[in-house]
């Protein structure tokens, strides 16, 4: 992970309202991100940031401050993989892993969307309540998709772990797994001869190399979200909550993102 030395403030994106600026209007309602802002510099966990004016972008119209703050880098992320990546269409059919959480879910709705079908799996098989669709199926674990499923055209990963082995089974030969996350472990051990063999594709997703393009398309997905194409859930936790939203973070109890309202 990339971080400055210690004391720093965290949080690499954010929204608020500009309170003095060389180029923004004062009240401005403004996005944060980019810049090095929480890389290289303080971040926006606090209630005053101090950002570069590089790192501003206005909030879409008609968006609240909390979906504001964390919209971008999930509908970009998913939007990449989906579309750009993995060039989903109709026909095809897609795992998606982790999809209770904001990119696994985002990703199963725009591979939906593009007319696939898909099998979504997640912890929370009952308090599932988006997509719906006839060409989901959603699965609680590795053995449910195993029983109930044959192999896939292409897995979206935002697990990872040492069990990414076995899930690139689930995958048809000459398919691909996009892997987004490392939840379950940031390690992984492959079998060689059985990689080789099963001839399927692990592509990382390093949004990093995409930043253009998802500063591209995150005004068309803004878009989509405010219209209630696409949905992102977010929890908001206010400054002294700080320490659940954490917890509440790493132990995957989230729907969708997590939002620490700093101010009023």
């Amino acid at each position: 992970m990339i971080h400055p030395p210690v004391p720093y403030t965290p949080g690499v994106e954010g929204a608020g309202i500009v309170i003095e600026s060389d180029t923004w209007q004062v009240g401005d309602a403004v996005c944060v991100r980019g810049a090095g802002v929480g890389l290289v510099l303080d971040g926006t966990w606090t209630e005053v940031a101090q950002v570069p004016d590089a790192s501003l972008s206005q909030v879409p119209q008609g968006m609240d401050l909390a979906l504001a703050a964390c919209y971008f880098v999930p509908v970009t992320t998913a939007f990449v993989t989906v579309r750009d990546l993995a060039q989903i269409s109709a026909g095809m059919s897609v795992a998606v892993t982790g999809a209770g959480g904001a990119v696994g879910g985002l990703v199963t709705q725009l591979a939906l969307e593009a007319g696939a079908t898909v099998v979504a799996l997640t912890r929370n098989v009952e308090g599932w309540c988006r997509p719906r669709s006839d060409r989901l199926i959603v699965c609680q674990s590795a053995a449910d998709f195993s029983e109930r499923l044959g192999q896939v055209d292409h897995l979206v990963d935002t697990v990872g772990g040492q069990d990414l082995q076995h899930r690139l089974g689930w995958v048809r030969p000459g398919g691909s797994c996009f892997l987004i996350g490392y939840a379950a472990g940031t390690q992984a051990t492959l079998d060689l001869p059985n990689f080789v063999l099963n001839n399927v594709s692990l592509v990382p997703v390093n949004m990093l190399e995409h930043d253009q393009r998802a500063r591209k398309v995150s005004g068309h997905l803004a878009t989509q979200l405010l219209k209630g194409e696409l949905q992102l859930e977010v929890m908001e936790y206010r400054l002294d909550q700080f320490a659940q939203a954490i917890t509440d973070v790493a132990r995957g109890a989230l729907a969708g993102r997590a939002v620490l309202r700093c101010g009023d």
